[in-house]
């Protein structure tokens, strides 16, 4: 299993990508968990991803996943809808130079509460980008979110509303990522969410806090059960 690093870790290190993979080289991770968050307002994107691949080499740092840019919510309008599937579009173009093959998603939030519309909502999305999913070879990790966190009406939160929309896509390519922070401001049982995923989850979000907000603090400095974590992992196999 490969261990790697967020680049929130190190801001106010660095403020480029090419300065946090140089803040990472000096720290004893060895991997980075990439964010395209800069091809929502970078022009010549193409060119940051080739700069990012030259740094990466040349600090020796490899890439175990990435996340795509969050900038739209695509259930709000159509304009939306459309804006953040090209950032994802562009995101996976990325991707495909750095040879990384799988990205988390956040999936889009409603403004009510009806669940079986925002279900049917990032189905259409999901199905959307999986064309780019498909050409550039890069696997979907739909992540849970917290509507605690983000003080929204309604969001993709547990394993059941990420298993609902794979069950209707039903695309070999989408697939899950779970946080452990954002399923304890929700106080979930870690262990159950899990196991549920089991064949699909392909990443980890592993961090802590206390139940309140999103602190991305360091593993056992805050209230997630670990316990639990832990043992569904090692109960699905997870490699």
């Amino acid at each position: 299993m490969k261990l790697s690093v967020s680049k929130c870790a190190f801001n106010g290190l660095a403020t480029t990508p090419e300065g946090f993979i140089e803040a990472c080289a000096k720290s004893k991770f060895k991997y980075m968990d990439l964010n395209f968050y800069f091809v929502s307002d970078e022009p010549d994107y193409l060119k940051c991803a080739e700069n990012i691949k030259k740094s990466s080499e040349k600090h020796k740092i490899g890439f175990t996943m990435s996340h795509a840019p969050f900038k739209y919510n695509p259930c709000f309008d159509e304009e939306q809808f459309e804006l953040q599937v090209n950032d994802i579009k562009k995101a996976m173009e990325c991707a495909n130079i750095l040879g990384i093959d799988r990205m988390t998603v956040h999936s889009g939030f409603a403004f009510s509460r009806d669940r079986q519309e925002l279900i049917d909502k990032n189905v259409r999305f999901f199905t959307e980008i999986l064309k780019f999913a498909e050409k550039y070879n890069v696997n979907i990790m739909v992540e849970n979110i917290s509507e605690v966190i983000r003080k929204r009406p309604l969001d993709i939160q547990t394993a059941d509303d990420i298993l609902a929309i794979k069950e209707k896509v039903n695309h070999p390519l989408l697939n899950a990522c779970w946080d452990t922070g954002h399923a304890n401001t929700l106080n979930l049982d870690q262990y159950s969410n899990i196991k549920k995923l089991e064949g699909l989850l392909m990443g980890i979000h592993l961090q802590d806090n206390y139940g309140f907000n999103d602190d991305h603090m360091m593993p056992l400095l805050g209230t997630v059960n670990f316990d639990e974590v832990m043992k569904g992992l090692k109960d699905i196999n997870y490699s």
